[in-house]
């Protein structure tokens, strides 16, 4: 199984949630884990909000950045595929950011690993789902 992992499918799994589950489990038993670097920006913004808005520890926060960091097997520089992730955008209606990881599902021949309802809704009817 080779995925492209997503910051909302990682989060839940970080902080030990119920939903998390089964994102450890499919990361666990992966052949390959990969996200674009964007991914280490929005991990680390959302721990951001955790901490600011929900009370998570400065320190905890640090150590889930890294092991969030860590869940990935290769991050891919956005620079490399811009311009088809841009293409996939306007073809969808979705944000670049979002475009920028089902790009990457389609140039790797990997599947989305998302818990985001409109990203996984584009990647279902590209095929790029589990």
């Amino acid at each position: 199984m080779n995925i492209v992992l997503d910051v909302s499918a990682t989060i839940p799994a970080l902080l030990n949630e119920k939903e998390g589950q089964e994102t450890m489990e499919m990361i666990s038993s992966a052949d390959s884990v990969i996200a674009p670097e964007l991914f280490i920006a929005e991990l680390g913004n959302v721990l951001w909000k955790y901490v600011n808005f929900a009370g998570l520890d400065k320190e905890k926060a640090q150590e889930l950045l890294f092991l969030g960091m860590n869940s990935i097997d290769h991050f891919f520089e956005q620079s490399g595929f811009i311009a088809e992730a841009l293409k996939l955008a306007f073809d969808n209606n979705i944000s670049v950011y979002d475009s920028m990881y089902l790009t990457l599902c389609q140039l790797h021949d990997h599947k989305l690993l998302s818990k985001d309802a409109k990203l996984n809704q584009v990647a279902r009817k590209l095929n790029l789902v589990y």
